[in-house]
């Protein structure tokens, strides 16, 4: 089982990568991607979107996030 923080950077990582594919990734395809619990990884993106690196909303990442 990962950390919240190691799960984060993977969350991060998917994002980007869908971001410059130009696709759009659901909570669903992170949790089958990803391989962890879909209770985890809602965690994981609340946690990037309270500091600013996700928008939950939408489920991409902002610029801030998309930057690091």
């Amino acid at each position: 089982m990962l950390s919240l923080t190691s799960l984060c950077l993977h969350v991060l990582r998917a994002f980007a990568r869908a971001r410059r594919e130009e696709a759009r990734l659901s909570l669903d395809d992170l949790v089958v991607a990803l391989g962890a619990r879909r209770a985890d990884v809602r965690a994981a993106i609340s946690s990037l979107h309270r500091a600013g690196l996700v928008d939950a909303t939408t489920m991409r990442p902002t610029l801030e996030g998309f930057a690091l």
